[in-house]
């Protein structure tokens, strides 16, 4: 990166998904000057769109569902136009062998007894600050914890079906402190507003990087940033540039299928046609004559990208009460925002909020546009 001044902002965005989209928008409106370095040729990040090549039909590569209770992304989509769709079936659909009677009278069990430690935790946007006897549960499992109980042998299999569809793990790998965390933070009643932006995800990260142009912003695409320096005085970032090659797709219906938790894992070691070739298999379970249907077909495994390196965030034992309140904290003058630093972890208004709380954070610290310091 030049060292001139016409380099220099107040400040540097290092990454153009949807926290540092916003996080540049919310700080442009403030009167600060800014400059978001993105490594792809797009923006977006894992907010990203699939346009089938032969119909004017989109499915989403990444978040889709927006819940009442997410105001930020309703209001940007309210702000910016974006015409919103409501999605009632937010589980899609499973195959499975039907579950049988004790596995969903575990599985009312579980979300009894989670819903009243849910009551006990006293500040509900910080689970960390909770009791040190809920506190000690961030270092179970949500399948230790069900075997304490015990509600394991029975309720398994509706367990895995939830946790693979809803947090893209594993009850072995999930907290069960981050459930309880979950069900209080979220309360009752914000399912029944399930929403999609009509043309596509990726429209949200589109009109903001537009925002942030109109209003003076710069954002670099194709800018792998190598190094960052900071001291008394800025921060300096050094990234690599070449020459911007963006491709479009162009535009019967789209199925969308993912992948979850262990077998996420081991699809990702396969090549994408692998992949689909797989999800054609399981779906002639259901639809026999699908191959022969089959226009075109995408797979992307988001743990295999080299910028993002995973998918959907889930709480391990432990992060909501040790990692979490520590990756909050600013490094030096290097504030940190996105879904995995909110409680609306995995979905895009998690962005949004930890993107809101960094400049908050920032600008609290340097006061005004004319209290700044240049940094380059």
């Amino acid at each position: 990166m030049d060292t001139d001044r016409t380099n220099c902002y107040d400040c540097i965005i290092l990454g153009a998904g949807l926290s540092g989209l916003y996080a540049g928008y919310l700080l442009l409106q403030h009167g600060h000057t800014v400059c978001v370095l993105e490594a792809r040729a797009h923006v977006g990040g894992r907010v990203a769109t699939w346009h089938a090549p032969t119909a004017n039909q989109h499915a989403e590569l990444g978040p889709e569902f927006i819940d009442s209770n997410h105001i930020r992304l309703l209001r940007l989509a309210h702000i910016f136009d974006l015409p919103m769709t409501t999605r009632p079936d937010f589980w899609g659909i499973t195959p499975h062998k039907p579950y049988s009677k004790s596995a969903h009278h575990a599985l009312r069990q579980f979300w009894k007894q989670v819903s009243m430690l849910a009551q006990q935790l006293p500040h509900r946007e910080a689970p960390w600050h909770a009791p040190e006897p809920l506190r000690q549960l961030d270092y179970v499992s949500w399948c230790d914890w069900a075997h304490q109980h015990p509600l394991w042998q029975a309720g398994e299999p509706l367990f895995r079906r939830y946790t693979r569809n809803l947090e893209a793990a594993e009850p072995e790998h999930l907290s069960i402190f981050s459930v309880i965390a979950q069900e209080s933070f979220y309360g009752e009643g914000v399912e029944h507003g399930i929403y999609r932006i009509e043309s596509g995800t990726e429209q949200l990260p589109y009109a903001l990087a537009e925002a942030i142009r109109q209003q003076g912003g710069q954002i670099r695409l194709n800018a792998v940033v190598e190094a960052v320096h900071q001291s008394e005085t800025g921060v300096q970032a050094l990234y690599r540039i070449w020459e911007e090659t963006d491709t479009e797709a162009g535009d019967p219906g789209i199925l969308s299928l993912w992948v979850g938790g262990e077998p996420a894992r081991r699809w990702a070691g396969w090549d994408a046609n692998q992949r689909i070739e797989r999800c054609l298999q399981v779906l002639e379970t259901m639809y026999p004559d699908c191959r022969s249907q089959l226009i075109s077909a995408v797979s992307y495994a988001w743990s295999t990208d080299p910028f993002a390196q995973h998918a959907y965030i889930y709480h391990t034992p432990g992060y909501l009460t040790q990692a979490l309140p520590t990756l909050r904290q600013p490094e030096g003058r290097l504030h940190f925002a996105g879904d995995y630093l909110s409680l609306f972890v995995g979905y895009m208004e998690g962005a949004l909020e930890s993107a809101e709380r960094a400049v908050h954070a920032l600008r609290t610290r340097y006061n005004s546009p004319n209290g700044s310091t240049h940094t380059r």
